[in-house]
């Protein structure tokens, strides 16, 4: 091949391969120019790749809390359809654990089966005997204090089952007659359970806002909470945006009011940002 052969922007392959065209000297890099640029390279890879993980870790959280709230929704109007609003079910509100029976909870568990969690794609039902469940979860708040522990087996207020695509719901009823009012939209006027979703079912971190997410079913559908028409409990500022608090008045977890903002926004910037707002900024760069 002639080394003369011009290639692109005009060079010779003499110059592309450093060879001086004049005075035959080669010229290349030294040992210590070689170690210092991969030097510099590895820092940067050092200080950015954290950040590109975790980004990218947020839009798989954004995109299965999405999927998971819509196998939610679809399963919630069919059995609307076929079975009545919840009002209609004969429910039992939760009061406190130890004082709702045996007998009571039986039956709340049969009729969310029968009415609800039939329609979605489960691989178990979580009740007394499960082995797929083996629910014994220890939850986080999104500051990263203790919250709670979930064993569905013993405590007699949650009904929880394991969906086809990993995640987990619970489900505490807290008005049979869907009475519940927490905003100001006709669906939080007419609450009638609390839900919970771990959207990665048993692996971690299990922190509420990260992925661990809540949810109202109410008479007329499924609202996330932090929903802009929330006025207690699951508000986006007290209950994701401030992550000073732990558990909120009515026992509600820093972090509970995160979903609404994930699924419209399609970030998590609350996690980096506490100056957003669904009036305001959407995102920490804006």
């Amino acid at each position: 091949m002639n080394k003369d052969l011009k290639i692109k922007h005009g060079f010779t392959l003499a110059e592309v391969f450093s060879v001086h065209p004049k005075d035959g000297r080669k010229h290349a890099f030294t040992l210590a120019e070689v170690l210092i640029t991969l030097g510099i390279i590895g820092v940067v890879a050092a200080m950015t790749m954290p950040t590109l993980i975790q980004k990218q870790r947020e839009k798989q959280t954004v995109a299965r809390l999405k999927s998971t709230y819509s196998i939610l929704s679809q399963a919630y109007q069919r059995a609307i359809q076929e079975n009545g609003t919840p009002d209609t079910w004969g429910l039992i509100g939760w009061r406190t654990g130890d004082q709702m029976t045996a007998a009571e909870r039986n039956n709340t568990q049969k009729t969310i089966d029968e009415n609800f969690f039939k329609y979605l794609k489960t691989t178990e039902i979580c009740k007394d005997g499960s082995t797929k469940c083996n629910l014994d979860i220890k939850y986080k708040f999104l500051n990263g204090e203790d919250y709670v522990q979930f064993r569905v087996n013993t405590n007699p207020a949650y009904i929880a089952a394991r969906l086809a695509n990993g995640s987990l719901v619970y489900i505490i009823v807290q008005s049979g007659t869907c009475r519940e009012k927490w905003g100001s939209s006709l669906k939080l006027q007419n609450i009638c359970a609390g839900m919970y979703v771990d959207i990665n079912g048993f692996k971690g971190p299990n922190q509420v806002g990260i992925d661990f997410f809540n949810f109202v079913l109410t008479k007329y559908g499924i609202v996330p909470g932090g929903d802009i028409n929330f006025t207690r409990y699951m508000t986006f500022d007290a209950a994701c945006r401030d992550k000073t608090l732990g558990l909120l008045v009515g026992s509600f977890p820093n972090g509970s009011g995160c979903a609404a903002w994930v699924m419209a926004n399609e970030n998590m910037d609350y996690l980096h940002c506490d100056d957003l707002s669904w009036g305001g900024k959407h995102k920490c760069s804006d």
